[in-house]
């Protein structure tokens, strides 16, 4: 794989092994950064607008961004509903990098 495709999987690899690690047990404050890192992306692929980026994607990728935003939280009412949403999402993150790959020149 040529390195301008390996930069595009870092961000949906990092998510994976952020979620994966997520399953355990692990202390409050990482969910609360596994929450703020999602949000991030999540809005950094909406504003990283490819023209032929779908309406469908935008919305979801929105959708996702409110969910996990830490200023008004979500409360999900278990661990195992947000551990299926966490992996879902991070799916969802592979299949737009596989998808909407940058271009060459490393823009957007």
């Amino acid at each position: 794989m040529s390195r301008g495709g390996m930069k595009r999987l870092w961000i949906p690899l990092i998510a994976t092994l952020m979620s994966l690690a997520a399953l355990g047990h692990m202390p409050y404050g990482y969910y609360i950064l596994l929450r703020v890192f999602l949000c991030v992306v999540c809005v950094y692929y909406l504003l990283q607008t490819r023209p032929e980026l779908s309406s469908g994607h935008r919305v979801a990728l929105g959708g996702l961004a409110v969910l996990y935003n830490p200023v008004l939280p979500v409360h999900l009412a278990s661990k195992p509903l947000w551990s299926l949403v966490n992996l879902g999402t991070v799916a969802y993150l592979w299949v737009l990098a596989r998808e909407y790959p940058r271009k060459k020149d490393g823009t957007a």
